[in-house]
């Protein structure tokens, strides 16, 4: 009996030593990281808004590990092509995504991709916030969103409104607030916010849900009224425009940028790398690059972001569905 127990004595302490060893052998490894070239793939082209924020972060980011990253603009099929080369990467923390609200839109818009939003990925950090604006025409009755929405009910209208694009975030906003207001809209694609506010500048639309808000040099020379944000909380930029939130609570969701990882990444390096970003994203020489494209810096940690993401997934599925938005053929 006193022979077994020394056995099974031995044997603990085999398997303690052998658990700190690899406990040991992954906090170093997280420690060396990175050990080579980090890669951040952006599908998108090079010059638009996350392309901007994502050399912005390459740049902060190499700076802070005394190591090269790279970043890399690989479109094509609506994101997916770029999206799907992460999601298939070695997941050692080398190789990342910097994408956008589409990633949230695409499991219903796109219900065969070759990934899985939510199983194949890892949040690292959101990097950039960029609220929507909704603007209108000044022949447009009311100042105020409650008094256009009053004069539509009213006199049963129907409004139409611009986007950039059938599926994007502007689309999706109209499609939300028209069911939030009860009212009636109807949707104008535009392949970019710009054709839209001339559109509306020239008073053929009323209305366009302006991501990145585009149109705030003609509504600052008084060409155009701006009614709200859909941002939780006002703009420091636009301190007197209100949220959407303001008459309708809990209508809030702004245009996103996000770090992603492969889903099987460690977690030691997921949680290296999400410290990493948000001390850049916070950073003063971060918000210097992004403003300069309307962008908004916006950190949040690891675990944050992929409940924002199941969130969102879930919320644009429902609007998708009861609209029946299809992709454009």
């Amino acid at each position: 009996m006193q022979q077994a127990m020394m056995i099974m004595n031995v044997i603990r302490r085999a398997v303690l030593a052998a658990a700190v060893a690899t406990c040991a052998t992954v906090d170093a490894n997280a420690q060396k990281f990175p050990t080579s070239t980090v890669r951040i793939v952006a599908p998108y082209v090079a010059g638009g808004a996350v392309d901007i924020a994502a050399r912005a972060l390459a740049d902060l980011l190499a700076d802070r590990w005394r190591s090269a990253v790279v970043v890399e603009n690989r479109t094509g099929a609506a994101t997916v092509i770029g999206t799907n080369s992460v999601a298939t990467a070695t997941a050692d923390g080398h190789t990342l995504l910097l994408t956008a609200t589409p990633f949230l839109v695409n499991p219903t818009f796109q219900p065969n991709l070759p990934y899985d939003s939510i199983r194949d990925f890892a949040g690292i950090s959101m990097v950039v916030e960029q609220p929507v604006a909704l603007v209108a025409h000044p022949s447009v009755v009311g100042n105020t969103l409650p008094e256009v929405v009053a004069h539509a009910k009213k006199n049963d209208l129907t409004l139409a409104y611009g986007s950039s694009g059938i599926g994007g975030i502007s689309h999706l906003l109209g499609e939300m607030f028209a069911r939030t207001a009860g009212i009636k809209l109807q949707h104008i694609p535009y392949r970019g916010s710009a054709g839209a506010t001339v559109d509306v500048l020239s008073g053929n639309i009323p209305l366009v849900f302006d991501s990145g808000f585009s149109a705030k040099s003609q509504v600052d020379a008084g060409k155009l009224k701006v009614l709200a944000i859909s941002s939780r909380v006002r703009s420091a930029d636009l301190p007197n425009v209100p949220t959407f939130a303001e008459s309708y609570p809990g209508f809030e969701s702004s245009s996103v940028q996000m770090l992603l990882a492969p889903g099987r990444t460690p977690k030691p390096i997921v949680s290296q790398l999400s410290a990493d970003v948000q001390s850049v994203v916070k950073s003063d020489a971060y918000a210097a690059r992004v403003r300069q494209a309307a962008l908004n810096p916006q950190a949040s940690t690891s675990d944050e972001l992929d409940a924002f993401i199941r969130s969102e997934i879930e919320k644009w599925g429902k609007i998708i569905r009861e609209a029946n938005i299809q992709p454009q053929r």
